[in-house]
């Protein structure tokens, strides 16, 4: 082999390991918080004055006309627990089903009360 041909292939060893290690970070970096559903992440209109956003970070709001709360949720099993920012807010976990661009939710241990949301 000649020189050059050796310095090519130790380039592309090296291109090739690089390559692998940026994409390996990555994979792990958009899994960092396994307790997300990547389906629910964006915003989910609920009318046209009632809107959750989902981050992919584990973090949201919850808007009304008369305000914005911050939450956290995580998910396990196809329930979502929120635990409000706002310590006056009642933290409530629902049972979700997202279908297509359809995002249902029905609070735990109720059967009667179905909310269901539209995503943007």
């Amino acid at each position: 082999m000649t020189k050059k041909v050796k310095v090519f292939l130790i380039i592309c060893i090296i291109v090739l390991v690089c390559s692998l290690f940026l994409i390996f970070t990555i994979k792990k970096d958009t899994n960092q918080n396994s307790n997300i559903d990547n389906k629910l992440v964006g915003i989910w209109n609920l009318d046209d004055n009632t809107k959750y956003e989902f981050k992919s970070d584990g973090s949201g709001h919850f808007t009304i006309p008369t305000g914005k709360y911050l939450f956290k949720y995580s998910v396990e099993n196809n329930i979502i627990s929120f635990d409000y920012e706002d310590e006056n807010s009642v933290d409530l976990k629902y049972e979700y089903k997202v279908i297509d661009k359809t995002l249902e939710l029905v609070k735990v241990g109720e059967n009667t009360n179905k909310f269901v949301l539209k995503k943007q």
